[in-house]
């Protein structure tokens, strides 16, 4: 299963608290990280905004001809686990559900 176009929660590994907090504060509280995956590929996941302000409704509310939107990396060894919710008819239309990393 593929992460790219959902909103997940990653839970940060020591690594991840240690190498994020410098840049994003909100992050060693809460030891995760919740955002829009725009893509992924072999170094990590790429996410939409900072952590402390990706939300369902704040993307939304985003005009197109705003211009730029910040995108991070967040790289594999940063995190432990990562939670998001699907839709069940997306998974049951599916003969099996493969994970892929990278």
């Amino acid at each position: 299963m593929r992460l790219r176009h959902e909103f997940v929660v990653f839970h940060l590994s020591a690594e991840g608290i240690d190498a994020l907090g410098g840049i994003f504060p909100a992050v060693v509280s809460s030891r995760s990280v919740r955002g829009y995956v725009v893509g992924e590929d072999q170094l990590g996941f790429w996410v939409l905004g900072k952590p402390e302000t990706v939300d369902r409704e704040s993307l939304h509310r985003v005009p197109p001809t705003e211009g730029w939107l910040p995108v991070f990396l967040l790289k594999r060894q940063y995190f432990s686990t990562a939670t998001f919710e699907t839709d069940a008819e997306s998974l049951l239309g599916s003969p099996q559900i493969d994970i892929e990393f990278g």
